[in-house]
C-alpha cells in the first residue's frame, strides 16, 4: 500500500527472520547518508527480486525500513502512519503497528526521509477476535499478566490477575494482584481459585 501512495519508497524488511531489500536505490540512500551502516549491513547484498511476493506471503515482519529520495523523515513519518491507520482499521488487525524515525544516521542536510514500521501484537485485540468468534463476553475472559503492555488487555477483560512481581502500572490496573511471583505459578493458583 505504501509504494503505491509514496512513489519513490523503498523497504527494507525483516520477514520470517530474513532481511529483504526491495531495491538498489535502498542501497545507493544508505550508502550516501550513512556509509559505515552500509558497509557493516549492507555491502555486498542485492535486492529481493520477489520482494513483493515475499512480503504478501510472509508470516511474520518483524519490522520494515522505508526510505525516500525526496521526502524527509519529519514529512514521510505522518503520510505513512496516516496509511498505516486506514490499512489496519480496514483489515480489523489483530497487530498494532508503531511508526517511527528510522535509526540510520542522516545528514542535517539529507533530503532522504527514514522511517521504521514494527508490529507489535496487542493483547486486548487477540482476545476480541476470540470473543467474537467464540461468542464470549469480556466478562467471560481471565487474563494475566505484569506489565505496561497488558494495560489494554486488563482494561478489557472481566477479570485479571498479575504476579506480586508485577510492574507497578500492572498491579493498579489488575482486578487482582496475587501473592504468588512469576517463579511460583501464580497462575496456576489464580486458575485453581477460580475454576477449581
Amino acid at each position: 500500500q505504501i509504494s503505491s501512495e509514496i512513489p519513490g519508497a523503498c523497504f527494507a524488511a525483516d520477514m520470517d527472520g530474513d532481511i529483504l531489500i526491495s531495491h538498489a536505490e535502498y542501497f545507493a540512500m544508505v550508502q550516501e547518508n550513512d556509509p559505515l551502516f552500509y558497509d557493516k549491513f549492507l555491502k555486498g547484498k542485492d535486492p529481493t527480486p520477489d520482494f513483493r511476493s515475499r512480503l504478501g506471503s510472509s508470516h511474520s515482519i518483524a519490522w520494515m525500513w522505508v526510505l525516500h529520495p525526496t521526502i524527509p523523515t519529519a514529512e514521510l513519518q505522518p503520510q505513512i502512519a496516516r496509511i498505516v491507520e486506514r490499512h489496519t482499521r480496514n483489515d480489523n488487525a489483530t497487530q498494532e503497528v508503531t511508526v517511527t524515525s528510522a535509526p540510520i544516521t542522516l545528514g542535517e542536510q539529507a533530503q532522504v526521509g527514514a522511517v521504521t514500521l514494527k508490529q507489535q501484537a496487542n493483547k486486548r485485540i487477540g482476545l476480541q477476535v476470540l470473543a467474537e468468534r467464540w461468542g464470549l463476553e469480556p466478562a467471560d475472559f481471565l487474563a494475566f499478566g505484569d506489565a505496561a503492555n497488558d494495560l489494554d488487555m486488563f482494561a478489557w477483560v472481566g477479570r485479571s490477575v498479575c504476579p506480586a512481581n508485577a510492574q507497578e502500572c500492572a498491579k493498579v490496573r489488575a482486578t487482582e494482584t496475587s501473592g504468588l511471583t512469576n517463579d511460583e505459578e501464580f497462575i496456576a493458583d489464580a486458575l485453581e481459585r477460580y475454576y477449581g
